[in-house]
C-alpha cells in the first residue's frame, strides 16, 4: 500500500479524494485577482461617475471568462459574478447607485470564489 507522502506528492488525499488546494490552479486564483482589481478599479471610476468604468467592467468581464477554472462552485460564482458586471455596466452612466451596488456584488462573488479551497 502507498504512504501517505506518496499519496499526497501525486495528488490524491490519504483518503482517496484530492485535496482541499487542489479545487483550483495559481492560473485561475491569479485570473480571480485580476478580476477584482479590476472591478475594484471600475468601482473607484463609479464613485466618479466616470462612463470609463464601463471598460474597466468588460475588462474584467472578459478575464473571468477566459480564467481556467474547472471547479463547478467557482464556476457558479464566476458566472453570477459576470452576471453583475453586466447590470453594473447597464447601469453606468444612469443609475450609479446601482451601478456601484451590482459592481460591489461582483466582487463579492469573486471574493467567494477565491475562497473555495483555501
Amino acid at each position: 500500500m502507498a504512504s501517505a507522502a506518496v499519496l499526497a506528492l501525486s495528488g490524491v488525499g490519504v483518503m482517496g479524494t484530492a485535496p482541499a488546494a487542489s479545487a483550483y490552479s495559481p492560473a485561475c486564483m491569479n485570473a480571480l485577482e485580476n478580476a477584482d482589481s479590476t472591478v475594484a478599479q471600475a468601482i473607484n471610476l463609479i464613485n466618479a461617475r466616470s462612463t470609463v468604468a464601463n471598460d474597466a467592467l468588460w475588462d474584467a468581464s472578459t478575464i473571468l471568462y477566459g480564467a481556467p477554472c474547472y471547479n463547478g462552485q467557482v464556476q457558479n460564482d464566476i458566472s453570477t459574478a459576470r452576471s453583475r458586471i453586466y447590470d453594473a455596466i447597464s447601469a453606468v452612466g444612469g443609475n450609479w447607485d446601482w451601478a456601484y451596488d451590482r459592481a460591489w456584488n461582483a466582487r463579492y462573488s469573486i471574493w467567494n470564489a477565491e475562497n473555495i479551497g483555501s
